[in-house]
């Protein structure tokens, strides 16, 4: 298969990485917590160095409630999940070390309803609890951690030319990892999903839908599986162990009754419009009437930058959906766009004032750092900091704000993050040293730059 040409470099270079830390490895020793999370924080900037996540606060806010809404009924856990939308059409998703789960965005246009995307969630945070990645880890204890990084990278990003060439490289420059989860493996993450969604008062049913769909697809690309079918092995077996546990609880288990899935619908369809190659399919993608089908093409409209009719159905759209903050943040959100920042700042702040979240508090903040005022630009930006950590834009907004605010040496941390949530250590690592040159001695910010700059000073060498 022809790798297109804006892969060639990157992908040239991460095939370099590989020999390179095949050669001085300081090898893996026994995988513990520590190693799980040093591999975790290495793969999240792999994988933010070469494929887009999509990190738009209401779509990553969203993921990471629902995600987290799993992880509060799944007991005491070693680690703090953190979930991702990766931009791509694959059929994907893959729990990594130390609490980070992946889900494609095609995977996500693939989900009829919420409880089919907790159902595949819980299994992912399922195989993390039960530490099946860091079983399979400990079997090739001489591989170096910037080598297993690239292996789940691969993995991670699915089929296809740089996935596979990931995967490849990193078997010849190395000794070789089987990371396919065992059925045993399997049993045990259905099991566990199977009970928090019980516990939940979600459909279980929903497990057994999302099976066939990969059984469906299993054969029809026999050829070509994606990647999570091949770490995910068997799903006809699996469709048969849960068929047993729903008629062992036919009857027994009240499920609450959901709500008219706003959240989710419009989650999908904002993944779809900012996925590539699926941006013409938002609209077509839509279920529930035509007000979602307006909705739809609303959104179509708002990211392929036709601003002007974006605007016009969202002002009908309001209307259509009583009671939902989403259509005013949204409308919002695209005079932003289009520029008309005291428009923006209008609709944001009534949506705000209604349902404050972290999308309109966000675009709100962007709209004021825009107009200039950085003082309460600062504010919001605070006030998201623990909800949005992981978001490189975040990031980058901060710093802007905070250097024209007068605070250079923080404006470099918050520089240093963007670039590190990016994939670009090095340039993390000479704007952490610029800011503990500029913070005072001894504040909390400089001893965090300094925290900041070891750890990744220490990844980096590990791994490339």
């Amino acid at each position: 298969m022809l790798i297109p040409a804006p892969f060639l470099r990157p992908l040239a270079l991460l095939v370099c990485i590989l020999f390179v830390a095949a050669a001085a490895p300081p090898p893996c020793p026994a995988f513990g917590i520590k190693e799980e999370r040093d591999i975790g924080e290495k793969l999240l900037s792999l994988v933010t160095r070469q494929f887009k996540v999509i990190d738009e606060p209401d779509v990553a806010g969203y993921i990471n409630a629902l995600g987290k809404s799993i992880v509060k009924v799944s007991g005491t856990s070693f680690f703090d999940f953190h979930f991702f939308i990766i931009d791509n059409r694959e059929f994907n998703a893959f729990a990594a070390p130390s609490g980070l789960i992946f889900v494609h965005s095609g995977l996500v246009a693939s989900c009829a309803s919420e409880d089919e995307l907790v159902a595949v969630l819980a299994h992912e945070i399922a195989h993390v609890q039960s530490r099946h990645i860091a079983k399979q880890m400990e079997k090739s204890a001489k591989v170096s951690i910037g080598t297993l990084a690239l292996i789940i990278a691969g993995i991670a990003v699915g089929a296809g030319p740089v996935g596979n060439a990931l995967i490849a490289g990193s078997m010849a420059a190395s000794a070789s990892l089987a990371l396919k989860f065992s059925r045993e493996d399997e049993e045990e993450a259905d099991r566990l999903a199977y009970n928090w969604m019980v516990k939940m008062g979600r459909d279980r049913s929903a497990m057994l839908t999302m099976l066939r769909r990969m059984r469906r697809i299993a054969a029809l690309q026999s050829g070509d599986l994606p990647q999570y079918l091949l770490t995910h092995p068997d799903p006809g077996a699996r469709m048969g162990y849960v068929i047993e546990l729903l008629a062992r609880d036919n009857g027994k288990v009240r499920e609450k009754k959901q709500d008219d899935e706003f959240a989710f619908r419009r989650f999908r369809l904002r993944v779809m419009a900012m996925s590539r190659g699926m941006r013409a399919g938002a609209a077509a993608g839509a279920t529930g009437g035509a007000g979602w089908k307006a909705y739809g093409l609303a959104i179509d409209n708002m990211e392929q930058g036709d601003y002007r009719n974006a605007i016009k159905k969202l002002k009908r759209i309001a209307a259509l959906f009583p009671g939902r903050t989403e259509p005013e943040s949204d409308l919002g959100v695209a005079y932003f766009r289009a520029g008309r920042l005291k428009e923006a700042e209008r609709e944001l702040k009534k949506a705000r004032k209604r349902a404050p979240d972290i999308y309109n508090s966000y675009y709100l903040a962007r709209t004021l750092e825009e107009e200039g005022d950085f003082a309460a630009a600062l504010d919001l930006f605070r006030r998201l900091q623990t909800q949005m950590d992981f978001s490189a834009s975040f990031h980058l907004h901060m710093s802007r704000c905070l250097d024209a605010s007068g605070s250079h040496g923080a404006a470099r941390y918050h520089l240093a993050l963007h670039h590190w949530y990016q994939g670009r250590g090095k340039a993390a690592i000479r704007e952490l040293e610029k800011a503990v040159k500029m913070l005072p001695a001894r504040s909390p910010l400089r001893q965090k730059a300094e925290t900041r700059l070891k750890r990744i000073r220490y990844l980096e060498k590990k791994g490339g």
